[in-house]
C-alpha cells in the first residue's frame, strides 16, 4: 500500500516505499504522522504561493504602468496634476492590472503618488549618471546660466562623458538657483 501524497511530497516513511500492513489502524496512524500532515499541506502551499506570486506580479505591472505614466507626463512637459486623470483614462481604456493599485478611493491616483514616482525616477537617473561618470575615462563639465519665466537666474550643469566605445554622451545634471548679487 502506498500514499500518493507522501510520495509527491518526497516524504520518507513506510507508505512511500510500500506498506504491507493493511489494517485500518495502520492507515489511521499514518494519517496522524507529521510526514503525512506536511504532505497534505504541500499542494495548498504551492497553490497559495502561486496565487501570491501572481498577485505580486500584477501589482508590479500596475506600478510600472503608473511609473510609465509619470515618465510620459515629464517627457511631454505636462504637469503632474494630470496624473490622476491619466490613470483614470488608462483604466477606462483597459490597461492591465491597474485595479491592483486601488486601495481606497483613488489613493494611488493622486498627485502625491506622482511626486513620489517622479522622485524614484530621479533617483534612478542620478544613479545611472553616477555610474557613467565613474566609468568614463574623460569627463567635461559644462555650465550655462539662464533666466526662467519668473526672471530667476538658474545655472544649468551638464557633463560630457565618453563610454567604453569612445562615444561622447552629454547628460544634464542639475539646475541650480543663482541668487542675485
Amino acid at each position: 500500500m502506498f500514499c500518493s501524497l507522501c510520495i509527491a511530497a518526497v516524504a520518507r516513511n513506510s507508505f512511500t516505499v510500500g506498506c504491507s500492513n493493511f489494517r485500518k489502524s495502520a492507515l489511521q496512524d499514518h494519517v496522524m504522522t507529521s510526514d503525512h500532515k506536511a504532505a497534505l499541506a504541500v499542494p495548498q502551499h504551492q497553490e497559495n504561493k502561486e496565487l501570491c506570486d501572481k498577485a505580486v506580479l500584477s501589482k508590479q505591472a500596475a506600478m510600472m504602468t503608473a511609473v510609465r505614466g509619470v515618465s510620459w507626463l515629464i517627457k511631454e512637459d505636462l504637469p503632474l496634476s494630470k496624473f490622476p486623470s491619466q490613470m483614470k483614462l488608462l483604466r477606462e481604456c483597459g490597461a492591465a492590472n491597474l485595479e491592483f493599485l486601488d486601495v481606497s478611493k483613488d489613493v494611488h491616483y493622486d498627485t502625491r503618488t506622482a511626486d513620489e514616482l517622479l522622485e524614484c525616477l530621479a533617483e534612478q537617473v542620478a544613479e545611472e549618471a553616477k555610474s557613467e561618470l565613474t566609468a568614463s575615462p574623460y569627463v567635461a563639465v559644462m555650465a550655462d546660466e539662464t533666466t526662467d519665466i519668473t526672471v530667476n537666474k538658474r545655472l544649468g550643469l551638464y557633463v560630457r562623458t565618453v563610454d567604453a566605445d569612445m562615444q561622447p554622451k552629454t547628460r544634464f545634471l542639475t539646475n541650480v538657483h543663482v541668487p542675485d548679487g
